[in-house]
């Protein structure tokens, strides 16, 4: 019976509190624009994305993303 590999990517985007969430996502969660979100990472008011190999932006980890908008929050 064949079972396919474990597939690490396809299960970090599923949801739950360790969830990689993508560019999109988080403009649509802060209600900005792409290019607003690209500005963000440049001048570092967002944290750095993790990126492909390549050096596309592959998204951040949720929690990541909680713990910058408690510190805006804080501020």
């Amino acid at each position: 019976m064949y079972k396919p590999p474990y597939d690490y990517s396809r299960e970090m985007t599923k949801g739950g509190e360790n969830h990689i969430i993508s560019k999109k996502a988080l403009a649509t969660l802060l209600g900005r624009s792409l290019s607003t979100i690209s500005r963000m990472i440049e001048d570092g008011r967002l944290p750095q994305p993790m990126r492909t190999p390549k050096g596309n932006v592959g998204g951040w980890l949720m929690p990541t993303i909680v713990n910058w908008l408690n510190q805006q929050s804080n501020n």
